[in-house]
């Protein structure tokens, strides 16, 4: 249950991700007819098709200083995050 829950989690914040960094340039002049419950089935149909999910980021902070991460999971139980920062520090989990 719980690897279940931290996979609805991820999958939730991918769409979130998705959703805030949208280019919106390509859809001017466009309207999206679905309803609401289409725009669920698809966004549904569209998640149970994935076989793994590999997020990453790249942060600055204010002080100059940098990390980056990845995330992936295979949607079945394995999933890795690596970080490593501009000051030299590296992290792995598995």
């Amino acid at each position: 249950m719980r690897t279940n829950a931290a996979v609805v989690a991820l999958c939730l914040l991918t769409g979130g991700v998705a959703v805030g960094c949208a280019d919106t340039d390509d859809t001017v002049g466009t309207t999206d007819t679905r309803s609401a419950g289409q725009l669920l089935n698809d966004a549904n149909r569209t998640m149970k098709a994935l076989t793994s999910v590999t997020i990453e980021t790249d942060t600055v902070s204010g002080m100059g200083n940098s990390r980056f991460s990845t995330l992936r999971t295979d949607l079945r139980g394995r999933c890795t995050y690596e970080a490593t920062e501009t000051t030299g520090s590296e992290l792995e989990q598995r």
